[in-house]
């Protein structure tokens, strides 16, 4: 979970979702945070309408999510890395299957950095 934000802190809105849909690119927006309850959290950009986020998530509430919050570019720069990194690695074993032929040692490897990973959390 994420650090809850603070009344009057600057944060980053990314448009996504059907917001960043038929050519309209991806931007990080500054909105500053107005509001903070326990599941909540509200934030806006200059004089527009407030929009309600999840504290848990930082994304837009509501059935279409049209943003999620970033603490700064960098932390957007590094979601899209991991996203990218995912990507590949689903595509190296797509259908079950070695695409890139690794050896059976460096699978176990693989499969090892990975429970590494999950317990880290913990």
């Amino acid at each position: 979970m994420r650090e809850k934000p603070k009344i009057g802190q600057i944060l980053y809105s990314l448009n996504v979702g059907n917001a960043a849909r038929y050519g309209r690119e991806q931007k990080l927006t500054p909105v500053t945070v107005t509001k903070v309850g326990r599941k909540y959290f509200y934030c806006k950009v200059g004089n527009y309408l407030e929009t309600q986020y999840h504290l848990k998530t930082w994304e837009e509430t509501g059935q279409n999510i049209g943003s999620v919050l970033y603490l700064n570019a960098e932390e957007w720069e590094d979601a899209k890395e991991a996203d990218r990194i995912c990507y590949f690695i689903a595509k190296s074993f797509g259908s079950n299957q070695n695409m890139k032929d690794l050896n059976f040692k460096t699978l176990q490897d693989i499969e090892k950095l990975i429970l590494i990973g999950e317990n880290d959390g913990e």
